[in-house]
């Protein structure tokens, strides 16, 4: 092999925000070797967020957006050919592929085999709801398209793997954790006193957070339901959201709509410093439909805070003992009783925990530049 950068180009399906995916891809921008690997980014949408667009640019990294639309109710075939276009006008050495679609997995990896791609590793970030005939019909048929194409697969978790591949592929799918930084994330009760401050909170008040963006599966309603329970009995707390998204608006109506929490939400909107507000937390919320993993809450557990989560979630983001999952159909009572039993915890840095779990970012990085590099 000559001495000139690996070609790497990093294709994301649909549009860029901030949310846990684009979390991911910015943390291994930030952290792979840029003297070894030449990378750019590929959005098949856009990009929504300018903050992402100057990291990017501060990177030295090309961002280049095809602007176009889909939904579940447009093929994403739609896809093959203006990606077919972009792949044969600038030649890459290896195609990195996310998305939530096996579909757009299979249609994306067609277009980089066809564009004579040497290496190409599709990468499922999520698992689903509804594990149904319908479903497992669209996973074989992709997969007779991905067997075709692709040189590796990879998966933030078994669960996210064992969903969009098929049992023959999902077992050799390399495991890549959602590595985060995790001295960014680690306690730092400087900042915890910094923030409180800055939004009015008191040192008193028993924060309940969560961080995701308002989309379906994120369930931030149920999170508010919760809360009127928990309310009732401790009213001196908050639930402090952190995102943006589709649901947003929906979820402050429904906030502004019940007295006896309209004063007691607050709504941060989308930010890049998540690791701030977590210092603000003392416990953190996660009541996801479903997840790959939940990047959101191992930065939470990093942060030195208990984790709620839902127990559709992959077992594997309890890297620390404080972390309970619980029947988002039960009754809602029964999660106001296990936010209470953190109320007077103290904060423990778990930074330490987290990556010796293999869930910092330079574990992830090694693993994906091993890839980069076959």
């Amino acid at each position: 092999m000559s001495h000139s950068r690996i070609k790497v180009l990093e294709i994301r399906d649909k549009n860029m925000a901030v949310g846990g995916e684009e979390r991911f891809l910015m943390n291994l921008f930030s952290h792979i070797d840029r003297n070894v690997f030449q990378i750019e980014c590929l959005v098949t949408s856009d990009c929504s967020s300018d903050d992402y667009r100057k990291m990017l640019n501060d990177l030295g990294i090309r961002l280049s957006e095809l602007g176009i639309q889909t939904d579940r109710r447009i093929f994403k075939n739609i896809l093959f050919r203006p990606v077919l276009k972009f792949l044969s006008e600038n030649r890459f050495d290896v195609v990195h592929i996310h998305s939530s679609s096996v579909v757009a997995l299979a249609v994306l990896s067609s277009a980089a085999y066809r564009a004579g791609v040497k290496t190409i590793i599709v990468h499922s970030h999520t698992s689903g709801l509804v594990f149904n005939w319908k479903y497992k019909g669209i996973r074989a048929l992709a997969s007779l398209y991905l067997s075709k194409h692709v040189t590796y697969y990879c998966a933030c978790s078994k669960e996210a793997a064992e969903w969009k591949f098929i049992p023959k592929y999902s077992a050799q799918t390399y495991i890549v954790p959602n590595g985060i930084n995790c001295d960014q994330f680690r306690y730092n009760p400087r900042i915890r006193s910094e923030y409180r401050e800055k939004l009015n909170i008191p040192d008193s008040t028993y924060v309940i957070g969560n961080v995701g963006r308002f989309v379906y599966n994120k369930n931030q309603q149920f999170a508010v339901e919760v809360f009127r329970k928990y309310v009732q009995k401790n009213p001196d707390s908050l639930l402090l959201f952190v995102g943006d998204g589709e649901d947003r608006q929906r979820i402050e109506t429904m906030v502004k709509q019940a007295e006896d929490i309209r004063d007691k939400v607050m709504f941060i909107g989308e930010v890049l410093n998540v690791e701030a507000y977590l210092q603000v937390f003392d416990v953190f919320i996660f009541p996801s439909l479903f997840e790959g993993l939940g990047i959101a809450a191992l930065e939470a557990e990093c942060a030195g805070l208990p984790v709620i989560a839902s127990d559709t979630i992959p077992r594997e983001i309890a890297l620390v003992d404080r972390v309970s999952f619980l029947d988002l159909n039960g009754d809602k009572s029964i999660w106001a009783e296990e936010l209470d039993k953190y109320r007077n915890t103290e904060r423990q840095d778990a930074s330490r925990t987290i990556r010796e779990k293999g869930y910092d970012i330079a574990a992830t990085v090694k693993i994906i530049s091993d890839l980069y590099r076959k």
